[in-house]
């Protein structure tokens, strides 16, 4: 007998279910709630158009009729295509419509049974014999209700229809309240034109959202009403909606949608190679974002309207949240028939709506229509009838739904979930899962054990901190250095701008005590802090002091402020040196007696910000409340915990801040240097291309000196590309996972390291005058490791600890050693450099000694250019003590990577391969021969004729007439 297998919705996912289910010789029950198949497509706007390609959205064995010519379907053209695709397939006859399934249940196994398993389903089979699943259906029609048993369940229900996303609002402050009509676009795109037409006519309306369906109903209700009546749009968030999928005329697949993109990308657990072949591929990633939001931007003029966003186009393509924008509809802005409103938080009150910050000026509308999605983890869940399948389940509206190759949860058996995963194309993602479920009913493969599928589910959480165990396995036979790296890599993640606070004391100054919270350099526009459970634990002894029942028993405060406003915090402004308000000061000017002195800005009210915090009774915790300070105006935020109360004293802290700006986690100080390390990725690459192209082309002329210069430049790539991804992540998630930091530092480190020696055997004459360092070797190996590790502790100490500047004295003790080097090498490379001059002159080299001299000539500007720059920074640093200038700060740092590039690119023009090396190249031939000066100004063919020649006129041996040659060159020098 035939296998059931119970298909619930009859959209995409679920007719591809059905077919591939049918063709394994199974018998599909398909149950579909509406009276036709098509799923989300049977309720969408008349407008809307299909917002992939058509040769995206295609099932793999039917292609699009010829009669659909246009690259984007509209949406009745879709409903016939898929249509056409059932009745194709012979699918109807298995499809029961008007179909509702209230819910299913399993039956046969206990709970205590099911927890024992170790195999999905106790058998690892999809199928048991002895349990089944009884589905609960009711008819739409007549009301009756019947269940079906059947051996197997897919759930193909959809994420985006049926269950609306509903903000949630305050008591008094929500729908309930207005006095016009509130709706979900659910509920206008099942209206029919006409009745649709009729509801927003002649109407002031807002719709909340900006994703497909707020962009499709406002250039709907634009369309109607015109400029008399304008829609409004309010959105949170800013997108990278696109106008077409061909920015600057490339189709976007060929930059996003293909095998070689996704090496760009990092993915669970994948092998240490293609780990560091998407670090090195992350500026490439960056160029492509940039075209494409070029395009974008020209093509939509969002710079005109304030409408760019904050993030990177590759954010919103990663996450699948793009949409296309309708035709002209940015032309309705510009009329003035759409008006673009940002927002947070929002109420409404009986005219319309008040945006958090506006309260003053309601926004007053008839209509508001909700185009915020749809909670289809919650229509997920309900339909189990076990709580306890429910919870196993249980996602988000705004994360995928935790599934073992997005199908199967292990722990729920016999049963699928198809087309809850997100993707660009989700009519080819749905299918591949079908196909894959298809196979496994048929037997072709067993899954896993249930640990097995977890552990590979939650790869996918933890793949942005650790570097895979696949990756730290494979190098084994690596040095020591890389298996100490990738240890330390699986160690925690470090704070970046989520600051930590762990059970740290306060400091008495003056009549306060104060606790340094964080500084970093923010800019108005949605940047913030955010306090999250921050604590303060005073001692028992304090607490003890007070009763039970008394209130506000300890004060503490969080202060921020901005560098500039330092002088308004204490009695400066009352000619005291004290911190906190005593009794004769709130006497004579206007305090509070136990609170910090503040004189707020008169440019700036708001700040410096103070927040209060009272220990209650004898409690010896406090927890702060969680709440946020948006910041409004650009510059350089402190944060101080506060208190002046002595009985406090002994008082820890404990907690996070998380501090944001409107581009990402990256502290304003820092933000420009991703650009930057962006830039000097490309330069790198483009200078590897060329010398690559260089190399392959004279390969036969290579010297050791030349694989020197090729592993200098490779370091150079790898470090910039390191650093722009670590720098890239930082911003996005506001941490900083040591095993990316310790690559970025080790590259940063190795690089430096072999550059200088780089230098220093160059200027030793290496492959040029002397064919080996010869007993020198040690000592030069000496040098370079010493100067890598005491590199490697001060980069170490900069960037594993958190963003704030660490004390002078650390910093001092680190950096001395690496000074002591830098010098140690300056000398020894210019020392070397003076012998190796001498000798080629002494040996008539001329070629050679032109080459030296202008490698000396680059090396003395480049010290002369370090010594300015290094005052330049003594200066900078002196004068900008509290970091005011934090705008430029990042030239200091990047000056250096711009010198280094500098020396490389000239090291690289002056020891290019050619094909005649040896202007260059180490001869074994006697030195006193001139075959530099010869090979400058002749071929050898020419340099043998003329020799001959001069052997015929004077009679004399080739080496009397170069000695002769020699002399001349002499006098005329």
């Amino acid at each position: 007998m035939k296998k059931k297998v119970c298909i619930i919705g009859a959209g995409i996912s679920g007719l591809l279910a059905c077919k591939y289910v049918k063709e394994k010789g199974l018998n599909p029950i398909v149950f579909e709630a509406k009276h036709t198949i098509g799923g989300l497509w049977t309720k969408t706007i008349h407008t809307t158009t299909l917002q992939t390609p058509k040769p995206l959205f295609q099932f793999s064995d039917f292609p699009w009729p010829s009669s659909v010519t246009t690259p984007f379907p509209t949406h009745q053209q879709v409903l016939d295509y898929i249509t056409a695709y059932a009745q194709h397939f012979d699918l109807l006859n298995y499809i029961i419509f008007n179909s509702k399934v209230l819910g299913i249940q399993y039956e046969g196994t206990s709970e205590s049974d099911q927890e024992s398993w170790h195999l999905w389903g106790g058998t690892g089979h999809p199928f048991n014999s002895h349990a089944k699943w009884n589905v609960s259906v009711k008819n739409t029609n007549n009301g009756s209700t019947e269940v079906y048993t059947v051996d197997f369940v897919i759930l193909c229900i959809g994420r985006f229809s049926d269950v609306p996303n509903i903000p949630e609002f305050p008591i008094n402050k929500g729908p309930e309240v207005f006095e016009g009509k509130v709706i979900h676009s659910m509920d206008y795109a099942s209206m029919d034109s006409e009745s649709a037409t009729e509801l927003v006519k002649g109407k002031q309306v807002t719709i909340v959202g900006l994703h497909k369906s707020a962009l499709d109903i406002a250039m709907l209700c634009s369309t109607i009403n015109g400029v008399k009546y304008p829609c409004r749009v309010l959105y949170k968030t800013k997108r990278w909606n696109f106008p077409d999928f061909y920015p600057w005329g490339i189709p976007l697949p060929y930059l996003y949608l293909n095998r070689f993109s996704e090496l760009m990308l990092h993915k669970p657990n994948q092998p240490f190679f293609l780990y560091l072949i998407a670090i090195l591929l992350t500026p490439l990633r960056w160029v492509f974002s940039k075209i494409v939001e070029s395009h974008i931007k020209r093509k939509l003029r969002l710079e005109k309207f304030g409408m760019v966003p904050d993030h990177r186009f590759h954010e919103d393509i990663s996450s699948c949240t793009l949409a296309l924008v309708p035709e002209k509809f940015y032309d309705n802005v510009e009329e003035g028939s759409i008006i673009l409103k940002k927002g947070g938080r929002f109420w409404f009150n009986k005219e319309g709506i008040l945006v958090d910050g506006e309260e003053d000026s309601p926004l007053k509308t008839d209509i508001v229509i909700f185009a915020t999605g749809f909670r289809g983890d919650k229509k997920l869940r309900d339909i189990f009838v076990s709580s306890k399948f429910q919870n196993l389940i249980a996602g988000s509206s705004n994360q995928t739904v935790p599934l073992y190759r997005e199908c199967i949860h292990p722990e729920i058996p016999q049963l699928a979930v198809i087309g809850f995963s997100e993707s660009l194309s989700n009519l080819y993602t749905s299918e591949v899962r079908c196909r894959w479920v298809a196979e496994l009913l048929d037997g072709t493969f067993q899954l896993p054990n249930i640990e097995e599928m977890k552990n590979d589910m939650m790869k996918g959480f933890h793949s942005n901190n650790t570097i895979g165990s696949s990756s730290s396995s494979s190098s084994s036979s690596s040095s020591s250095l890389f298996l100490i790296i990738i240890i330390i890599s699986l160690l925690q993640q470090v704070n970046g701008s989520i600051h930590e606070y762990t059970n740290e004391g306060f400091i008495h100054r003056s009549n306060a005590f104060f606790f340094h919270g964080g500084t970093e350099a923010l800019k108005p526009n949605s940047s913030f802090i955010r306090f999250e459970s921050v604590t303060f634990i005073r001692p028992k002894v304090a607490a003890a002091k007070h009763g039970a029942m008394q209130q506000n028993t300890g004060l503490v405060e969080a202060i921020i402020l901005e560098v500039k406003d330092r002088d308004r915090i204490g009695g400066s402004y009352f000619n005291s040196d004290l911190i906190c308000c005593s009794p004769q000061l709130a006497h004579d000017h206007n305090c509070n007696v136990g609170e910090v002195i503040i004189h707020n800005n008169p440019d700036n009210p708001l700040f410096p910000s103070r927040i209060k915090s009272f220990f209650q009774g004898t409690n010896e915790h406090l927890q702060m409340e969680t709440q946020t300070v948006h910041i409004n105006t650009t510059g350089m935020y402190y944060l101080y915990f506060m208190f002046c109360d002595p009985e406090l004293e002994g008082t820890i802290i404990k907690g996070r801040t998380v501090w944001r700006n409107p581009d990402g986690y990256l502290p304003g100080k820092m933000a420009p240097l991703m650009t930057f390390y962006g830039f000097m990725s490309l330069a790198y690459l483009l200078l590897g291309l060329l010398w690559f192209l260089r190399f392959v082309l004279f390969w036969k002329d290579i010297i050791h000196l030349h694989f020197h210069i090729t592993a200098v430049i490779a370091l150079g790539m790898c470090e910039m590309a390191v650093w722009y991804f670590e720098y890239s992540n930082f911003n996005s998630t506001g941490t900083r996972p040591m095993g990316i930091t310790l690559w970025a530092v080790t590259f940063t480190s190795v690089k430096k390291t072999l550059s200088r020696l780089l230098l220093l055997v160059v200027s030793m004459g290496f492959g040029v005058v002397r064919p080996t360092l010869g007993g020198i070797t040690s000592r030069v190996l000496l040098l370079g490791l010493a100067y890598f590790v005491a590199s490697e502790a001060l980069q170490l100490v900069e960037h594993l600890g958190n963003i704030n500047d660490f004390s002078g004295k650390t910093k001092l003790v680190l950096v001395l050693p690496v000074v002591c080097l830098d010098s140690c090498f300056i000398l020894w490379i210019f020392s070397s450099l003076s012998k190796t001059l001498e000798k080629l002159q002494t040996r008539r080299n001329l070629a050679k000694l032109e080459l030296y001299r202008k490698f000396t000539n680059m090396l003395a500007v480049s010290v002369l250019l370090s010594i300015a720059w290094i005052g330049f920074e003594l200066y900078f640093n002196a004068t900008d003590p509290l970091s005011e200038l934090w705008q430029i700060a990042w030239i200091i740092p990047s000056f250096w990577s711009l010198l280094a590039y500098a020396l490389l690119l000239v090291i690289c023009v002056l020891w290019a391969p050619s094909r005649n090396p040896t202007r260059y190249a180490y001869l074994e031939e006697s030195d006193e021969f001139d075959e530099e000066g010869i090979s400058l100004t002749s071929s050898v063919a020419k340099m043998s004729v003329d020799v001959a020649a001069k052997l015929e006129r004077k009679g004399g041996s080739a080496i009397d007439i170069a000695l002769e040659e020699d002399i001349e060159e002499d006098k005329r020098e």
